[in-house]
Order: C-alpha cells, then structure tokens, then sequence
C-alpha cells in the first residue's frame, strides 16, 4: 500500500477534532500522539487501509484505527 499524505493529513484533523479527555484517559495528550512519529504510521496505516481496502467512512477508520492502536472507544 502507498502511503498518501493526504490520509495523514485527515487524520491530525480528527486528532486535533476530538475532545483532549479522551486522550488524557489512557494517560496521552493530543500532542503526545501527533509528536510520536512511530504510533502515528501505525494509526495512519491502519486508517488509509480501513478506508481504501474495506471502503469504511472516514470516521469509522478513524474511531476503528484509535481502538485497534490506543485501545481509546471514541463515541460517534
């Protein structure tokens, strides 16, 4: 799979989108996570994948990648 800028991009968007509490919950910032360049190719990977391989919304790759990687359950 070819990485694309462009799902990184999205993805810092829902991170910078979605409400600090549910980062501090399991002891991250939301710059702790946008900072760790290895936990954001694994978040980004399994979004880009989530979207293009198994045509889910953005939101449900999203909400899918943050559980499979942080184990963090973001409402919808």
């Amino acid at each position: 799979m070819i990485m694309r800028q462009s799902y990184r991009d999205d993805l810092k968007d829902h991170i910078l989108d979605t409400n600090e509490q549910v980062f501090l919950s399991v002891g991250l910032t939301r710059q702790d996570i946008l900072n760790d360049d290895s936990l954001m190719e694994r978040l980004w990977a399994l979004y880009q994948k989530s979207i293009e391989e198994y045509d889910v919304d953005a939101d449900f790759a999203y909400r899918d990648a943050m559980k499979d990687v942080l184990n963090i359950t973001i409402d919808e």
